[in-house]
């Protein structure tokens, strides 16, 4: 069991290599991105055949999308860096690194 869990651990870690390798974006993150929303559908299914009333589908609904719209913002997010070398130390530096 351990040699199959890692065979395929390293096998997506391969995959997603791939991916960044030829440029589609970040490969693992890719990979995540893809697993979740292919459990959307069935996840509607299971929303669908409870019979739940249409307001508990618009607050479920709005709680994916205010959750969608929060990870994208923290993605997206940078936080400047002050830079200071050890010459520079008793004035102010201007320059700023982007942590992206």
């Amino acid at each position: 069991i351990i040699i199959s869990l890692t065979t395929g651990a390293m096998v997506v870690l391969w995959l997603s290599e791939l991916v960044t390798e030829y440029g589609l974006g970040n490969g693992a993150s890719l990979l995540i991105y893809i697993n979740i929303i292919s459990n959307f559908p069935k996840f509607s299914k299971v929303l669908i055949d409870q019979n739940l009333p249409i307001q508990s589908l618009i607050i479920i609904g709005s709680l994916l999308l205010v959750s969608l719209y929060g990870i994208v913002l923290l993605q997206e997010g940078s936080r400047p860096i002050r830079l200071t070398s050890s010459k520079e130390l008793n004035t102010v530096v201007k320059s700023k690194l982007p942590v992206i």
